[in-house]
């Protein structure tokens, strides 16, 4: 299976929001952090830790890769495939189900 195919296809958006926002929360702490203790340092890094699930769970990210991750089951089973690789740690032989994935997505028909 193609996985930056489908995660880019099906999750991009969510991906590129998400990536955006921990790096302003990383600038954010490391400003903040300047100077402070080592606990001081924990207790901020536990708040914007936080801070980025929180975010993540906003713009629906779990959603979408809990929606692929069942795709993927989904199609496995119906080809009887007992392990999913992505395609590039793929020499030889299996079964491509990149298609299938995408289709059960709504990515392709």
């Amino acid at each position: 299976m193609d996985k930056v195919l489908i995660f880019d296809e099906y999750a991009g958006s969510e991906f590129s929001a998400v990536t955006q926002h921990r790096d302003e929360l990383q600038l954010e702490y490391d400003n903040a952090a300047s100077g402070l203790a080592d606990e001081e340092k924990r207790a901020l890094y536990l708040e914007y830790q936080k801070k980025l699930h929180d975010f993540e769970v906003e713009v629906g990210l779990q959603e979408r890769l809990d929606e692929i991750a069942d795709a993927i089951e989904a199609s496995a089973q119906e080809h009887g495939v007992e392990i999913v690789l992505d395609i590039e740690a793929v020499v030889l032989g299996g079964v491509d189900l990149t298609l299938d994935v995408a289709r059960r997505l709504g990515l392709t028909e």
